[in-house]
């Protein structure tokens, strides 16, 4: 009985182990608060996915939706935490046409453009060529001033 109870105990530490192993290298880093606006041709953009990666190292990306406004707020691991402190590259996307609310009727939704507001360029991370550096200590407010 003594051995099986001691048994039961090198197996619950052997799982801790492994559980604790699975969970190495995945540490958060320090996040500052980022925000910022998105115009194309000088109109906000509303539904816009805006991306912050880190241009060297790693580190989970930040990203942010804006609002009618063309506002946004970067979230890495909870609600407007910011991004990582360092210099990232920066894509900004959205699908489907501008600000217009979409149709109900089938036969229109076919018809409606499906083209972003927004150039495919700047959805890419290899051909966005947005930067910007976050700092600790600096406002990290960033205006994006697009072109269709």
């Amino acid at each position: 009985m003594r051995m099986i109870s001691r048994l039961h105990r090198l197996g619950a530490a052997a799982l801790l182990a492994v559980l604790y192993s699975g969970c190495g290298g995945s540490e958060n880093v320090d996040t500052v608060p980022v925000t910022g606006v998105v115009t194309v041709d000088g109109k906000a953009i509303e539904g816009a996915t805006v991306t912050f990666t880190l241009a060297e190292g790693s580190g989970k990306a930040a990203s942010g939706t804006t609002d009618d406004e063309g506002k946004f707020s970067l979230q890495t691991y909870v609600a407007d935490d910011g991004a990582a402190i360092g210099k990232h590259n920066v894509t900004i996307s959205k699908v489907g046409g501008g600000n217009s609310v979409p149709s109900s009727d089938p036969d229109e939704m076919e018809k409606a453009p499906m083209e972003s507001p927004i150039a495919e360029k700047y959805g890419n991370v290899e051909t966005s060529e947005l930067t910007e550096t976050v700092t600790k200590d600096g406002k990290n407010h960033f205006e994006f001033k697009l072109s269709k």
